[in-house]
């Protein structure tokens, strides 16, 4: 039987439910038309080695750049500081990129690619198949012994199917290892949510950000060793699991590959981050957004019952 898609507090009630093959139009999804809204700009492209030099950053060389999937999937973002927590790069998604403009005004936003999944990323949230993935790889060279990566996480998922099979994923594979997890799992919506690694969650259901997205991580850095003076391969993939609707994303940030043993870290390239107490979800959350925390310093007009303290 098809797998019809539920919010938790449905599914809970299905207790018939059998967990088979999903099928493709087990559930509905609406496509937002949002014009002129936007996060400063996105731009479609699939010149992958263009996208890849907007990457680079201290003590790397890029190179070889290649790109896997729709080319309505990929593309440039910039002016996204105060949405996304980066303010431009690279972005991938797994539905149309510039669905992912704001404002939050739907919860099912989805473009269907009809673009395969990926066969890395099945591996990660097994025994669930994977579709219209986006996948950027190039070449890296650096005469450090690490790298780093910073990236968000972003999805339509949130927070209806979270600790359901349509758990959206990404992998950052550097040498064909994983470095994008949390706790040892890979960074998916069942890993970093409302209730899980809240401290790295921001929700957007009430649409605080101008994004069509309705959660996000917070900036995070993945670090990997790599072979010194050799090329390393690195692959950088996200996918929807279990059907094809309701879009995720992974914004990559301009500069953000480099090599933190070249160099060292100055005020110009570190991020002050501020944890909050939520006292009415009665749990914790992080924001780099100078904008964001002048918002919760001095408390949040549009929720006044909602109270928050520096720790």
């Amino acid at each position: 039987m098809p797998y019809v898609r539920y919010p938790i507090a449905a599914l809970a009630a299905a207790i018939t439910l059998t967990l088979l093959a999903p099928l493709a139009d087990a559930r509905t999804a609406t496509k937002v038309q949002t014009g002129a809204r936007k996060i400063g700009t996105l731009a479609p492209s699939i010149n992958a080695n263009a996208l890849v030099a907007q990457l680079a950053g201290t003590g790397v060389t890029l190179s070889n750049a290649r790109f896997t999937g729709s080319a309505k999937a990929v593309g440039s973002f910039g002016g996204a500081a105060s949405s996304i927590g980066i303010d431009s790069g690279v972005v991938l998604s797994t539905g149309d990129i510039l669905d992912l403009q704001g404002p939050n005004d739907n919860d099912s936003t989805s473009t269907t690619l009809d673009t395969p999944g990926d066969n890395d990323l099945a591996l990660l949230v097994a025994p669930y198949a994977t579709y219209d993935a986006a996948i950027l790889e190039f070449d890296l060279v650096t005469a450090s012994p690490t790298i780093s990566i910073r990236y968000v996480f972003a999805s339509e998922e949130y927070n209806e199917y979270v600790d359901s099979p349509f758990n959206d994923v990404m992998a950052i594979y550097v040498n064909g290892v994983n470095c994008a997890n949390t706790g040892g799992q890979p960074v998916a919506v069942n890993t970093i949510n409302a209730g899980r690694n809240s401290a790295l969650y921001f929700d957007n259901t009430n649409g605080a950000r101008n994004t069509q997205m309705d959660g996000m991580t917070v900036p995070l850095d993945c670090t990997a060793a790599v072979n010194v003076n050799q090329v390393n391969k690195i692959r950088i993939a996200i996918a929807d699991v279990s059907d094809p609707i309701l879009d995720s994303a992974v914004f990559l940030a301009a500069g953000g590959v480099r090599s933190p043993g070249v160099g060292s870290v100055t005020l110009s390239n570190s991020v002050k981050a501020i944890e909050y107490y939520h006292a009415g979800f009665d749990h914790y959350f992080m924001t780099a957004i100078p904008a964001e925390i002048a918002i919760l310093d001095t408390g949040v007009p549009e929720k006044p019952s909602m109270s928050t303290s520096r720790v």
